[in-house]
């Protein structure tokens, strides 16, 4: 699966046991990050893509469930890049092992294209090919979210999402905040801030969103209120990179 890095976030997923970065489905020369990112190897179409390795017990998790996570995560329908970052490398793609994950991988595409035609997406770009050999890559680039929470890791998603109905958490329970001093989330789906923080502070209100994270106390806040439904002004805690709505008056 692709999404070197910012693939980490799957790891957080119940039923996923580990996730290695790496380099795959390329030839002509050593797999290294060096290497790679030569621009020479921009546009080859024999360039290795940033993969992730990701292994995960069944009896918790499907491989359906995890296709779904990977379409979820970045955009699939932008050929070789994600943003700003552009090259074969980071072309979307599913290496398979056997025939019936290929074909696990088809069904699940199929169902996201639906819903990205529906949203104005185009095509999905995805190239699903069999695994040749995993090149693991570089110590420093291991759990990278875990060594660098402030580390360049951009939300590239499309924003659409398959149909968690079943899925949802009851509904919470809110009136307690209406009044006195409370600390509100705003709660990234993947975030290792937003997961030490909720170990570390108790937490009145989970209020879900996607692309947002939490950032340590020592932030500067910069008092900017927020049309958050009924509950605000809220401070806006601002990141090199992300924003965090973590307090309300």
């Amino acid at each position: 699966m692709v999404a070197f890095g910012g693939g980490e976030k799957i790891c957080s997923i119940t039923g996923v046991i580990d996730v290695k970065s790496g380099y795959a489905d390329g030839r002509g020369f050593d797999a290294t990050y060096r290497n790679i990112t030569q621009r020479k190897h921009k546009f080859n179409p024999d360039n290795y893509a940033e993969v992730i390795e990701v292994t995960f017990n069944p009896e918790q998790i499907s491989l359906s469930l995890i296709f779904r996570h990977f379409f979820e995560l970045h955009d699939p329908t932008q050929q070789n890049r994600q943003g700003n970052d552009i090259g074969t490398q980071y072309r979307s793609t599913i290496l398979y092992n056997t025939p019936a994950e290929k074909q696990v991988a088809l069904e699940v595409q199929a169902q996201y294209q639906t819903l990205l035609t529906n949203a104005g997406f185009d095509k999905i770009t995805t190239k699903l090919a069999p695994l040749d050999k995993f090149h693991a890559a570089e110590t420093y680039h291991q759990d990278y979210l875990v060594k660098n929470p402030n580390g360049y890791c951009p939300d590239h998603s499309t924003g659409v999402r398959f149909d968690k109905t079943k899925d949802k958490s009851r509904e919470v329970d809110n009136t307690a905040i209406l009044s006195g001093q409370h600390i509100v989330i705003i709660d990234s789906e993947f975030c290792p801030y937003c997961d030490l923080f909720k170990k570390t502070l108790p937490i009145i209100t989970l209020v879900r969103c996607r692309c947002i994270f939490v950032r340590p106390w020592n932030s500067k806040v910069l008092k900017l209120p927020l049309q958050l439904g009924r509950h605000q002004p809220y401070y806006l805690c601002r990141t090199a990179s992300n924003n965090t709505v973590f307090k309300v008056m």
